[in-house]
């Protein structure tokens, strides 16, 4: 009974320390994500906000000042937005969304069309909400940017597995294949964006000639 006493007690102690440890490699593994999803957002924003800003203001394409007046306004309530400490945001409903969206679509783009479809009443995290936003602006943006005088649409569809936003345009489009893969406008501020959301994910598909869609999806996991 003696050696069964003190066998018992040196297995707890050697239970107890490698739950310790898994605990902490736990604890370590998350903080660890915590860092790299917030290293993602900064990367994100800097790209979106601060980099685009100062390259369209180095080009001087002709009629574009309204654009990088917007994004210069975006890159500084950008960059305030990191050095606050935000209230945990609520979740929204499909219809607001579809609401922030068109004020996007209308700041960016007035002439661009926009329709929606709220087929069903749901409930949407915010970091989908962000998400959605971020990567709708950055589509309109590029289109803006790269596409030449096209007509522009933005689509919302929120339905029975999930959300889809569409941004087209009929422009002088471009191959995917060629944009490399350190570009992040693409990778980072669309796709990337869209991945980093449990159960999102971004489509670009493009030929030259022929135009632009990029469709941004989401279905709860």
């Amino acid at each position: 009974f003696v050696a069964l006493g003190v066998g018992a007690r040196i297995a707890g102690r050697a239970a107890d320390r490698e739950e310790a440890r898994v605990a902490a490699a736990a604890r370590a593994a998350a903080a660890d994500s915590a860092r790299e999803g917030e290293r993602a957002r900064v990367n994100a924003m800097v790209h979106d906000r601060v980099l685009a800003t100062l390259l369209a203001a180095a080009r001087h394409v002709p009629g574009s000042a309204q654009l990088e007046r917007t994004d210069a306004r975006r890159a500084l309530d950008g960059l305030h937005a990191l050095l606050l400490e935000q209230p945990p945001a609520l979740p929204i409903s499909g219809q607001e969304l579809v609401w922030q969206l068109q004020a996007v679509t209308t700041d960016l783009a007035p002439e661009a069309g926009f329709g929606h479809d709220v087929l069903v009443e749901r409930v949407l995290p915010d970091e989908l909400v962000q998400a959605v936003l971020r990567a709708t602006e950055e589509a309109l943006r590029n289109s803006l940017r790269h596409a030449g005088d096209a007509n522009r649409t933005v689509h919302v569809r929120v339905h029975e597995d999930g959300l889809q936003v569409d941004v087209l345009d009929d422009g002088v489009g471009f191959d995917p294949s060629s944009v490399p893969a350190a570009r992040l406008g693409i990778a980072q501020s669309i796709e990337g964006r869209m991945r980093a959301v449990p159960g999102g994910c971004a489509d670009v598909v493009a030929r030259p000639g022929v135009g632009t869609r990029v469709v941004l999806r989401w279905s709860p996991p």
